[in-house]
């Protein structure tokens, strides 16, 4: 009894819904048996009082009949309000664009490297772009979204997502009692994906979440159940024993211990997770590469360059995590593909270091973002110097904003991220380039995302004003387009 009122106050206080309990039963069995169970159990318990009632042996058994019939219409009114709940504003997905749509005007910037230019016309298939340019030709019946004064770019790309991280959604972060946190990330975190998307943001990066939620949100969003941003992602975390994140900021919690983190002491074992891991769908390898100036264990070089090694064997690509300029140094010598963070510890990124980024064509992925949140604004300046540095000398710089804290916003900690490339010297087309085009060949994804070329996914952010020259006019979003279906239309809330 007490089990089912606590489903009715879950249920009470979270919301309402839309879609069906298949949901609930094909996703969450556990929660759905419960409720049948007590169901089941109150319903012969009450059917069983009612024949004693019947045969008036006792007042008592009356009284027990009642209690009975009460619960068990308790335990089925919780379970479908439950259900009700689970599914109130879940933003939940939608099939494929069946047909054509055309974008006409306005000015294209299509993420290859191109100058800007005049868009003639965009055509949209299903969920691919088969046309731009003067030669297109569209069915007349065909929907237009007419682009007149504004700008056209891909849709953005955060190389550096924690999804369940506790970030804020809107415009501050909301305090959450431990069982409504609980119950949003049952739900697939619903704001979160609606801000990424509100924010331009089709297409993230996750750095280290549990593998079983973040593997399952991916097949949501990319079956059409849920609506999000594309999800490509690591899964757990590989890291030394007690190292980062196990032994510091997971270091009082055994679920993230377990589910996000994978702590590593020699190169088979490495290469025997990456290989479970390979076949449990994550798209990459994320590896933390920092001793914290010796503060704390990080992997040996031979380990990495295991794990490294073996995800290059499956066609994943790796990150590694680090701090120093050694660690930047031998993480790109051991094959990443991208650093993460980069140089964090205030010393300058030198010359060699610089050539070895550019010849090995790893990218740089700053997090400019969340550094500007944690650290000494004087070491800001150094962060922003290594940027300038490896950006002059030739290295490719990704967008990613490292999201983890209530004083950052899911979405738009990207519109900082790319702010803070331009301060840090990137030319504001540059800074979209590493939020685009340059984002998707990280992500191995190119030949689908990242420009505006024929047989590309339609993925397109329609803004007011031309960001490529001035980087904030990146937050007048206006329309976004996912999949070739319109997914944010803020024109229509200004009508």
């Amino acid at each position: 009894m007490a089990l089912t009122i606590v489903f009715v106050a879950l249920s009470l206080s979270f919301g309402g819904g839309s879609e069906g309990i298949w949901i609930l039963w094909r996703d969450y069995p556990a929660i759905a048996a419960i409720c049948l169970i007590l169901a089941i159990v109150m319903g012969l318990g009450w059917w069983r009082a009612v024949r004693e009632t019947g045969r008036q042996r006792s007042g008592r058994s009356t009284w027990l009949g009642r209690i009975l019939i009460g619960g068990a219409g308790l335990v089925l009114v919780s379970g479908l309000t439950l259900v009700v709940a689970y599914n109130r504003d879940l933003y939940t997905g939608h099939s494929p664009y069946q047909g054509t749509l055309i974008i006409q005007g306005g000015t294209l910037f299509d993420g290859t490297g191109a100058a800007p230019g005049e868009n003639a016309m965009i055509v949209i298939e299903n969920d691919r772009i088969v046309c731009v340019g003067h030669e297109c030709e569209a069915p007349r019946e065909a929907p237009v979204i007419d682009a007149t004064g504004l700008s056209i770019l891909p849709g953005l790309i955060d190389l550096h997502v924690h999804f369940y991280a506790p970030a804020a959604e809107g415009d501050e972060y909301k305090e959450r009692s431990f069982p409504a946190m609980m119950w949003d990330f049952v739900r697939q975190r619903p704001g979160v994906r609606r801000a990424f998307h509100e924010a331009g943001v089709t297409c993230i990066r996750s750095m280290g979440d549990p593998k079983d939620s973040i593997v399952k949100l991916k097949a949501q969003v990319a079956s059409g159940e849920l609506a999000g941003p594309r999800v490509y992602c690591v899964g757990p975390i590989f890291t030394a024993p007690r190292g980062h994140p196990a032994g510091t900021i997971f270091k009082n919690n055994p679920y993230l211990i377990k589910n996000a983190t994978r702590q590593v002491s020699e190169p088979n074992e490495a290469r025997v997770e990456v290989q479970k891991l390979a076949r449990e769908g994550i798209d990459g390898v994320k590896a933390v590469y920092d001793d914290a100036g010796g503060r704390r264990p990080t992997l040996s070089l031979d380990i990495l360059r295991a794990i490294i090694d073996e995800a290059h064997k499956h066609h994943l690509w790796v990150a590694v995590h680090t701090r120093s300029v050694d660690e930047v140094r031998d993480a790109v010598r051991a094959g990443a593909d991208t650093i993460e963070h980069g140089v964090t510890d205030g010393s300058a990124l030198d010359s060699e270091t610089i050539a070895l980024l550019k010849e090995r064509n790893a990218m740089y992925v700053p997090t400019l973002a969340v550094a500007q949140v944690y650290i000494d604004p004087d070491l800001m300046e150094a962060y922003l110097d290594n940027v300038k540095a490896a950006k002059e000398g030739g290295v490719r710089i990704g967008t990613g904003t490292d999201t983890n804290n209530p004083k950052m916003i899911f979405g738009r900690s990207v519109h900082r991220e790319l702010e803070l490339l331009v301060q840090a010297g990137l030319t504001p087309g540059e800074a979209l380039l590493s939020a685009t085009g340059d984002a998707a060949r990280a992500l191995h994804v190119d030949k689908d995302l990242g420009t505006i070329e024929p047989n590309k996914l339609a993925d397109l952010v329609l803004v007011e004003g031309q960001p490529w020259e001035q980087i904030t006019d990146i937050g007048k979003i206006q329309l976004v387009i996912q999949a070739g279906r319109v997914v944010v239309d803020k024109r229509t809330s200004a009508r």
